[in-house]
């Protein structure tokens, strides 16, 4: 086979020794592009591996990687997590990198590895090193295109034994819509990837939000009088809004939702102004623009400082850009270039905390474990565990209905939501949606979080999304998941999760 069998080194030191909301946007049915042929394989490995410089050593020295001619890689991201460091590489080929390659090296704080998984491709003996003239086809796109951004690079394009001289684009066009386009020699399209994920002084302030939202605190189902009704007011549903405390930005008399961890904005249609205030207070109730504002605003920040409280803090920690008000109106949500965009379509999105909460978890695996998100079920593994993170802070709050993931925004006359106690079972049940194959991986982490509790199940699974890779299977993610365990609790918790994971 040209593709090269992944292999995925995970190590157990126990103590008995990853628009992403509702619907799909993918541009090829060939997303599982070179992982169809993966292999996992469990041993224990030690290195004592100080440095990414070491690290790239041990790999130059592996047979499947020093036998390749005129192959080299190359350090592209390097991740500190509070277990130990994350490395990611690139396979080059005469300097040029290939496609989709990635070798990920995973090691703890004595620099020993944990997890390595490598995605290479067989180098050939010769291949063509005459690129397309990447200038003028941006000119050309240019002129057909409504292009805010677009960068380029020479890649080499894997297919059919060969490598093909390419380059791969980087577009945003003005409508959010963001993806990759690798173009051949004869100026035809060979791949097409969607990028897009869907779904100064401080002061505290006194706001109003749904916490989570308003059939969970209401122990209610969707129906009247608990319905959207064009986000008209009832009382019914105002009964339900919570005041609460929370810290934002002060400056020249004026209160903003502005801080360290997000920043309402105005990047996307339909135009509205981020609410400021001159008193010490945001309240409003759903019929007013400024409650999704306010709602986003603050679930955002509870949940960062919640993972913080945890030891992670170099996930996501910074002031996101967050648009509660997006999309021309549409029905959904979505991650893209550190933005959240939240769409207004049936229910607003940033009224339910599930949806706030999902797409920041798309946010949050970026951070961890970036340049990952390829291949079907990593892409997968990545729904599930923004599914996951929303019904373990929602139930958290109030456990009534606690399966129904988007309990507010869906499960309605607009679209049905999803579980996160779902029957279906890994791997005869994945089926083609990456939405419905991640409810596998949710439900099981939800069962986990009822054996072992919710800040442990949470804690291992923040830990685990640093090693992530691309192209990574459930199995793999559940071996990283036990493997977190290890590091951070000496295998406490190993037999009651794997026993839910089997």
């Amino acid at each position: 086979m040209f593709l090269r069998y992944s292999s995925l080194f995970c190590l157990m030191f126990l103590s008995f020794s990853v628009m992403a909301q509702k619907i799909s946007f993918d541009f090829s049915e060939n997303d599982h592009l070179q992982e169809l042929y993966s292999l996992s394989d469990f041993r224990k490995v030690r290195n004592d591996l100080n440095s990414s410089i070491q690290v790239l050593g041990y790999l130059h020295n592996l047979r499947s990687i020093s036998n390749q001619k005129d192959m080299d890689l190359k350090l592209v991201n390097e991740v500190r997590s509070p277990s130990g460091f994350h490395y990611t590489f690139k396979q080059m080929y005469k300097t040029v990198p290939i496609y989709t390659s990635q070798v990920k090296v995973n090691i703890d704080t004595k620099g020993n590895i944990r997890s390595l998984f490598e995605h290479t491709f067989v180098t050939p003996d010769d291949a063509l090193d005459v690129f397309p003239a990447s200038q003028s086809f941006a000119m050309e796109l240019r002129s057909k295109r409504n292009i805010e951004t677009i960068i380029w690079e020479k890649v080499y394009f894997p297919i059919s034994e060969k490598l093909l001289p390419a380059i791969c684009y980087t577009i945003r066009e003005n409508d959010h819509s963001y993806y990759e386009l690798v173009i051949n020699l004869q100026g035809e399209t060979l791949y097409q990837k969607n990028l897009n994920r869907y779904f100064a002084q401080d002061s505290i302030v006194s706001v109003s939000i749904f916490n989570p939202d308003p059939l969970t605190t209401a122990l209610t189902t969707y129906g009247a009088p608990y319905v959207d009704n064009s986000d008209a007011d009832n009382q019914e549903l105002t009964n339900e809004i919570d005041t609460v405390l929370i810290s934002l930005e002060y400056d020249n008399d004026t209160f903003r939702l502005k801080g360290p961890y997000i920043e309402i904005k105005e990047f996307s249609s339909p135009i509205t102004v981020p609410v400021k205030s001159v008193s010490p207070t945001f309240h409003y109730t759903r019929s007013d623009q400024e409650f999704e504002d306010v709602n986003a605003y603050y679930h955002i920040t509870f949940y960062q400082q919640y993972i913080q409280s945890l030891g992670f803090t170099n996930l996501v920690n910074f002031p996101i850009g967050v648009d509660a008000h997006a999309l021309n109106g549409q029905d959904n949500s979505m991650f893209s270039g550190n933005q959240l965009y939240f769409g207004e379509g049936g229910v607003d999105d940033a009224e339910d905390a599930d949806v706030i909460i999902h797409e920041y978890g798309h946010a949050i695996s970026a951070s961890a474990a970036p340049n990952t998100w390829n291949g079907f079920e990593r892409k997968a593994i990545d729904e599930g565990l923004g599914d996951y993170l929303a019904t373990s802070y929602g139930r958290d709050v109030n456990s009534h209905n606690w399966q129904d993931m988007f309990s507010w925004d869906g499960h309605n006359e607009f679209w049905g939501g999803r579980t996160t106690a779902t029957t279906k079972m890994y791997p005869n049940n994945l089926g083609s949606s990456i939405h419905s194959a991640g409810e596998i991986w949710s439900s099981t982490l939800m069962q986990i979080w009822e054996s072992i509790g919710k800040e442990t199940t949470d804690q291992l699974l923040l830990q685990s999304l640093y090693s992530y890779a691309s192209n990574m299977s459930m199995t793999d993610a559940a071996y990283l998941f036990l493997d977190a365990d290890s590091l951070l609790n000496n295998g406490a918790n190993y037999f009651i999760s794997y026993y839910w994971f089997e």
